[in-house]
């Protein structure tokens, strides 16, 4: 491969990202993301070898296909996410809020005996009505040794 066309798939990987983040809306599932990511990475892997090298062959395709893709999951993740740029709240996502997919609506925080939905801690068992280690009878003090008679 060509090093023209692995800094192309470089740039078009960083790029890309940005891409998705206009096409999808905000709070669409990661599925419809990552398949737009996908179907996006295939295209410009396509078109990325026919633009630099004098002759199309498969092989180049698929690696640059894979070059894209893997750029622009890692571009994602690793830069314009941190910098705020895409993902849900970001800054594209915040000034074009469109775009295809169905939102997926924030869970709302459901608490019923004391646990939110979700959690993995176990429920708090309710206060008994009565202490627990009360005496039977009140002359028995509650270390349970009668006093000497």
């Amino acid at each position: 491969m060509s090093p023209d066309l692995i800094l192309v798939n470089l740039a078009v990987g960083v790029v890309l990202p940005l891409l998705v983040q206009l096409l999808a809306k905000a709070k669409a599932p990661a599925s419809v993301k990552s398949l737009i990511s996908l179907l996006l990475s295939g295209a410009a892997g396509v078109l990325t070898p026919l633009l630099t090298l004098d002759s199309i062959h498969w092989i180049p395709v698929g690696i640059s296909i894979g070059q894209i893709f893997v750029v622009t999951i890692a571009s994602h993740f690793g830069l314009l996410k941190p910098l705020n740029l895409t993902g849900s709240n970001g800054a594209i996502a915040n000034a074009v809020p469109g775009g295809v997919g169905s939102e997926v609506p924030d869970a709302p925080a459901v608490v019923t005996n004391n646990v939110t939905a979700g959690s993995t801690y176990a429920p708090m068992p309710p206060a008994p009505a009565t202490p627990v280690d009360a005496p039977a009878d009140p002359a028995v003090p509650s270390g349970g040794v009668a006093p000497p008679v």
